[in-house]
């Protein structure tokens, strides 16, 4: 067992997250738990801000998809109703993905979301999308062809740097492309 914090190693199978942890961010997890296989994820059922549903995390209410955990085997992902944003790298280096499903009623993708998915090759972005944040589809090789939504307002920088995409249409709605936005 190797305590980090309010994250707890139980062997190399097991993490359960206590009943304090109120940040889940990048720093804080993904870089000190090795998650290159799956893991069963518990986590404090009194924790105000984390869930666990089908091995994924959520934010308590359901609505922010916190963090991918699916087996290697898995080639396509759908992200369920309800889900309202995808948090920073909820999917970072996931590289087995190879389409994924989104939402209507997603609003926000964030940053380095996608990054790293190298086989992803298909998604959606539902109509409800209204923003993309920095480097969201960074490091897709095989991402070729993507159709923002009309509410999308801004390409962020890195949005899709580097990565395979050859075909990208931009709606009228956009006023910004930032740095290497494609």
């Amino acid at each position: 067992m190797r305590r980090m914090g309010n994250i707890v190693l139980l062997d190399d199978q097991r993490i359960v997250i206590g009943l304090a942890l109120d940040s889940l961010g990048y720093d804080e997890f993904i870089l000190s738990v090795p998650l290159e296989q799956y893991v069963e994820i518990e986590i404090h059922k009194d924790n105000p801000n984390y869930k666990v549903a089908n091995g994924h995390v959520y934010s308590k209410d359901g609505k922010v998809f916190v963090m991918y955990n699916g087996r290697k085997e898995e080639k396509t992902f759908v992200v369920p109703n309800g889900v309202t944003a995808i948090d920073n790298c909820a999917f970072s280096g996931k590289e087995n993905l190879e389409r994924i499903v989104l939402p209507h009623g997603l609003v926000s993708i964030g940053e380095m979301a996608f990054e790293g998915c190298s086989n992803l090759s298909e998604i959606n972005l539902p109509s409800s999308l209204t923003t993309l944040e920095s480097s969201c589809f960074a490091c897709c090789e095989y991402l070729e062809h993507i159709t923002l939504p009309h509410g999308i307002k801004e390409i962020p920088p890195h949005a899709f740097e580097p990565s395979g995409l050859v075909h990208l249409v931009v709606p009228g709605s956009v006023k910004v492309i930032g740095e290497y936005g494609s």
